[in-house]
C-alpha cells in the first residue's frame, strides 16, 4: 500500500490540483493576482510559462509511475497516452467556465511541458547507453 501511495498519489494531487487552477472562473483568477512585477513584454506569455511548467511536474510525476525496475520500457509513450488527452480536456472545459475559453496556444504550450522533459530523458538514456 506504501509502494502505490508513494508512487501514485503525487502524480494524482498534481493532477487534481491543475484541475483547479484551470477551471477557476475569470474572476476568481482576477483575485489571486500576481505577487511578483511582470515585465511588459513578458505579460502575454506568462499563462503560457504557467501551463509549460504545470505540464511538465505532471510529465514528471506521471512518468515516475509507469517505471519499473527495469528502466523506461515505454514509459514515456503512457505518459503522452495519459497526459495529452488531460490537457485537451481540461483547455476543453473551459469554455463552459465564465471569463474563460479555449487557448490553442495553451494546448501547445502544456504539451511542450509534457514532452520537454520526456525528451530530455530520452536524450539523457541514449547518452548512457553510448
Amino acid at each position: 500500500m506504501r509502494s502505490f501511495l508513494t508512487k501514485y498519489l503525487p502524480a494524482a494531487i498534481w493532477a487534481g490540483l491543475i484541475a483547479a487552477a484551470l477551471l477557476m472562473t475569470g474572476d476568481s483568477l482576477r483575485k489571486v493576482g500576481v505577487w511578483f512585477e511582470v515585465p511588459d513584454w513578458l505579460r502575454p506569455w506568462v499563462d503560457k510559462l504557467v501551463h509549460f511548467g504545470l505540464f511538465l511536474v505532471l510529465a514528471l510525476l506521471v512518468r515516475r509511475c509507469f517505471l519499473d525496475t527495469k528502466g523506461d520500457s515505454g514509459a514515456a509513450i503512457r505518459t503522452l497516452a495519459a497526459t495529452l488527452p488531460y490537457i485537451v480536456i481540461l483547455e476543453a472545459a473551459q469554455i463552459r467556465i465564465p471569463g474563460r475559453g479555449w487557448e490553442s496556444l495553451d494546448v501547445v504550450a502544456g504539451i511542450a511541458g509534457v514532452l520537454v522533459p520526456l525528451l530530455l530523458s530520452q536524450l539523457h538514456q541514449t547518452w548512457r547507453e553510448a
